[in-house]
């Protein structure tokens, strides 16, 4: 059975972060399966247009790639009774609730940080980009194997270094062992 995995907008704004997540769905079709929902999706497009400064039809084929590379959540509660401060999230809790999504990618610390008492009430697993590739990694290398060995693979632009910025220091470390394999 397919893991379900609901990334935050913050997630799909990150160029490395996004690649690598939709290349391993790819990669190992039946292990995870990429949900999104069309608030997240708005605010990709809202953030990519205001403080990305992309064009329009940059704008229109970042969206495009995204609803055709995942599953829309169609409906879900209001998410009145989520556990964070940031209102502006609490979709993501009813989606994830509502459509029981097993990992919620984000990376927001307020969902990230949330204590112990409260993780264990919520039907899902709150969980970093950085994490989750760790765990993709260790139940797959071969699939992280095979991206790097595209031809596409851009070796000489220091992908670690990309995946680092971006917040992914661990899978940047598995990701250099494994081009130096």
């Amino acid at each position: 059975m397919s893991v379900l995995v609901l990334p935050d907008a913050n997630v799909l704004l990150s160029r490395t972060v996004r690649g690598w997540l939709l290349d391993l769905s790819s990669e190992l079709p039946g292990m995870f399966t990429v949900n999104y929902t069309e608030p997240i999706l708005a605010e990709v497009v809202d953030v990519a247009t205001k403080e990305l400064d992309l064009d329009g039809g940059q704008v229109t084929r970042l969206r495009d790639l995204l609803s055709d590379s995942m599953v829309r959540i169609d409906s879900f509660g209001h998410g009145k009774d989520s556990p964070y401060d940031d209102r502006d999230d609490a979709h993501i809790h009813a989606a994830a609730c509502d459509h029981q999504i097993d990992i919620v990618l984000t990376f927001d610390r307020g969902f990230l940080d949330l204590d112990d008492e409260v993780r264990d009430q919520l039907t899902y697993e709150a969980m970093s980009p950085d994490q989750f590739f760790i765990q993709v990694h260790d139940s797959a290398r071969e699939a992280v194997r095979r991206i790097i060995d595209r031809p596409e693979f851009f070796r000489s632009l220091g992908v670690p270094t990309r995946l680092g910025a971006a917040g992914c220091l661990m899978f940047a470390d598995r990701v250099e062992q494994e081009m130096d394999c």
